[in-house]
């Protein structure tokens, strides 16, 4: 190490914060950091103010001759991969779109449609119940609970979703979980586009097109709104799809695949040698549910239920001096009798497809051992 510096960022309230530490190794520097997550518009802003500054920082040592590395809390995603397949985010207009350009008779009043095997059984469920689904949205309201600690007995002021169906709305139907405000609890059912105005910019950035939702709120919607029962293999089927992704128009989501396809989108810099490498991506390509994070509180790690968050990335131009891993396995958790996997040839099991849904929750869980 021929240096170090807590301040990389350029801008002294940024730097005040801590979040990030750079240190100078001669041909490369490396810059450790932790993006602060966000929730809201305004925890956005400042998200985006970080990841801004950390473009630009990375883009002088640049300048200077030096390659970069990135590693860190993101505290966002990559691509589809990094989010649970109940998470990610179907765009139901690209749906309906589809639907209008196969001209197969499959809209809302359609008639029976054929069945082309690019156009499954749970898109067209979709295209002939958007339009229920969106009048019963149309009568959503958040409504205050009170809950229980069934432990402490000690009683909180929640809010649920509900809406009506049925002849007059006579009917009512809750969704989702008890939140703590009404905005936690009608958030995720919300068609509208959302946007926010980047003070740095003056524009208006679309942070949700319009008609997005999770898998799970979509399933859930089908069910109980529709009738159309989607069981779990479904549901799979729809997260695997190609229709299931990362938001795509998350500003945080766009500043990441500015670095990694090099082409500046996001405002995460553009130019010659700034394109950067996701390493555990580019060695295991296919690897499904190797998350980072998971919600404590619901306990989901122990399904594996979480998000992949923390990262590491290199200047494309460094991957020829990123050490292999040769025939050695991902982790695939221990044996019963606590055996360690340490690879190939290991005690640790090896009954498992490495790349799998299985031996990832083999590995979170340490093979059942972590409850």
């Amino acid at each position: 190490v021929s240096g170090a510096s807590s301040a990389p960022l350029g801008d002294p309230d940024l730097d005040g914060q801590g979040r990030c530490v750079m240190t100078d190794h001669g041909r490369f520097v490396v810059f450790n950091v932790y993006v602060p997550m966000h929730r809201d518009r305004e925890a956005l802003v400042r998200k985006m103010r970080v990841l801004r500054a950390l473009g630009n920082a990375m883009d002088r040592q640049r300048a200077l001759g030096k390659k970069v590395i990135l590693v860190g809390d993101m505290n966002l995603k990559a691509d589809r991969r990094d989010v649970v397949r109940r998470a990610r985010v179907v765009e139901v207009d690209r749906i309906l779109a589809e639907a209008a350009d196969r001209d197969d008779g499959d809209g809302p009043a359609g008639g029976e449609p054929s069945e082309p095997p690019s156009f499954p059984q749970w898109k067209r469920d979709v295209v002939r119940n958007w339009d229920r689904i969106v009048s019963a949205l149309g009568t959503i309201e958040a409504v205050p609970r009170k809950t229980t600690n069934p432990t402490t007995k000690e009683t909180f002021d929640r809010f649920r979703a509900r809406v009506r169906l049925g002849p007059g709305g006579s009917q009512y139907v809750s969704l989702g979980q008890h939140e703590d405000t009404p905005e936690g609890a009608l958030g995720c059912y919300d068609l509208s586009e959302v946007s926010y105005d980047d003070p740095s910019s003056g524009e208006t950035v679309v942070i949700r097109n319009r008609n997005a939702l999770s898998v799970d709120v979509l399933a859930e919607l089908m069910n109980k709104v529709c009738g159309a029962r989607w069981d779990d293999e479904t549901v799979r089927a729809v997260g695997d799809s190609d229709s299931a992704g990362i938001n795509p128009a998350c500003p945080a989501h766009r500043w990441m695949r500015g670095l990694l396809d090099g082409d500046g989108g996001g405002g995460a810099g553009k130019g010659e040698g700034r394109k950067m490498v996701d390493v555990f991506r580019s060695f295991y390509p296919k690897a499904e549910g190797r998350f980072t994070c998971w919600h404590q509180m619901k306990g989901l790690r122990y399904s594996n239920e979480g998000t992949r968050i923390d990262y590491a990335l290199v200047d494309e131009c460094l991957m020829d001096m990123v050490e292999p891993r040769g025939e050695q396995r991902l982790r695939c958790g221990p044996t019963r009798d606590g055996s360690k996997d340490e690879g190939a040839g290991a005690t640790g099991r090896t009954d498992l497809d490495e790349l799998g849904d299985a031996a990832a929750l083999s590995a979170t869980t340490a093979s059942g051992l972590f409850e």
